[in-house]
């Protein structure tokens, strides 16, 4: 059975920055459904470059990961950003989707308060909420305390 939607509201697509391996995936699916999304980054630092903390140096994609599909850069930087969870802030996402009303959201990840601005901006305007996560659980030891903790709010999001 295939679901049809007779809506024409872009989703909204939140996303820290611009990543080299998602791009493609939004530039292909505006070929293939255009202007049905738009992606919000809260940051273009990996296009204008920053310093990356885990290779101690300056860094920038020098590929086009702005183009071929319709994005806004929001710029909710707060000091440097992709260091702290306050470092992506959520300042102007409530009033951008009171104001357009997206047909849903999809969230990439809750490592920073832009994410999760985004989040609770979608639930007090009954905006549904698609989650599409990546998670990197082998890469990091937690004690079993917290990875309870870590499952329980997953579930509940």
């Amino acid at each position: 059975m295939q679901c049809v939607s007779n809506h024409t509201e872009p989703i909204f697509i939140f996303e820290t920055h611009p990543v080299q391996y998602r791009a493609p995936v939004y530039m292909e699916l505006q070929t293939l459904k255009p202007n049905s999304f738009r992606v919000f980054y809260a940051s273009d630092c990996s296009v204008r470059g920053h310093l990356d903390r885990e290779f101690q140096k300056e860094i920038s994609w020098d590929s086009p990961l702005l183009e071929g599909y319709p994005c806004t850069v929001l710029h909710n930087e707060h000091g440097q950003p992709l260091t702290t969870w306050a470092s992506l802030n959520g300042r102007g996402i409530f009033s951008l989707l009171k104001k357009h009303r997206p047909r849903a959201i999809i969230l990439c990840q809750f490592n920073y308060a832009y994410s999760v601005a985004a989040y609770l901006s979608a639930i007090m305007l009954r905006i549904p909420i698609w989650i599409r996560m990546e998670t990197q659980d082998n890469a990091f030891q937690r004690s079993k305390r917290a990875d309870f903790v870590r499952s329980c709010l997953y579930r509940m999001l």
